[in-house]
């Protein structure tokens, strides 16, 4: 059961960031780590946060924005696209 990195899809040396508005607990997340490791990504940095105020992060932070069951689950998906918009 390994987590949702879309791992495998991203090239070697990949840093990725997760966020989630509550980080997992120890256990998910030293799998989550394990996982990134085990698909040569150079870093997995999990992030507790929402997907409407990224606001931790500059604009143009990222070359990506991969979001995977997300935006069935935000309250305000508009607010939401803005901000992966900006970053």
């Amino acid at each position: 059961d390994t987590p949702n990195l879309c791992a495998g899809y991203y090239p070697k040396g990949t840093q990725l960031y997760g966020l989630d508005p509550k980080l997992p607990v120890e256990k998910k997340l030293r799998e989550a780590k394990e996982a990134a490791a085990l698909f040569e990504l150079e870093a997995l940095t999990l992030v507790e946060g929402v997907a409407e105020d990224l606001s931790q992060f500059p604009n143009g932070f990222f070359d990506a924005v991969v979001c995977t069951l997300t935006f069935c689950s935000v309250r305000d998906p508009e607010a939401a696209l803005q901000e992966v918009k900006r970053v």
